[in-house]
């Protein structure tokens, strides 16, 4: 009978160190698993702090360009008003009978400018007048 208490016995010690071992082993690797999530979360967050600040610079670099673009289309829009006016003042200086202009709008009427009437035919009346005639024969 000892002999059976003695295979029962180690039977039963067998037993508990298999399930202590399966817990051990358990505990170890949800231990292990909590690590690497932890390590997980750092780096996604590491990651989510870098690209936040690759997209600041990117919006601050995408600004820098616009008001750079905007200043100088609007120096040469300047530039452009400033040539505009002096082929203007060329003009006047060059045409002094031209017809003045209204900064509001279209030409002053010829009377109030006080320019003569443009002649009854215009260019197209002496274009004709001195084309050649054909004949028939």
């Amino acid at each position: 009978m000892s002999e059976w208490i003695l295979a029962i016995t180690a039977l039963l010690a067998l037993a508990v160190g298999f399930l202590l071992g399966f817990l051990i082993r358990r505990y170890a690797i949800q231990g292990k698993i909590k690590q690497q999530q932890q390590r997980v979360e750092g780096l996604v967050g590491k990651a989510e702090k870098e690209a936040s600040e690759i997209v600041m610079g990117a919006k601050d670099e995408a600004l820098k360009i616009r008001n750079a673009a905007e200043q100088e289309l609007e120096r040469r829009r300047v530039g452009l008003r400033r040539e505009e006016e002096r082929i203007q003042r060329r003009r006047e200086k060059l045409n002094p009978l031209a017809v003045p202009i209204v900064p509001g709008g279209g030409p002053v009427s010829r009377a109030a400018a006080g320019c003569a009437p443009p002649r009854a035919g215009g260019l197209r009346g002496a274009a004709a007048a001195l084309a050649p005639r054909h004949f028939e024969l």
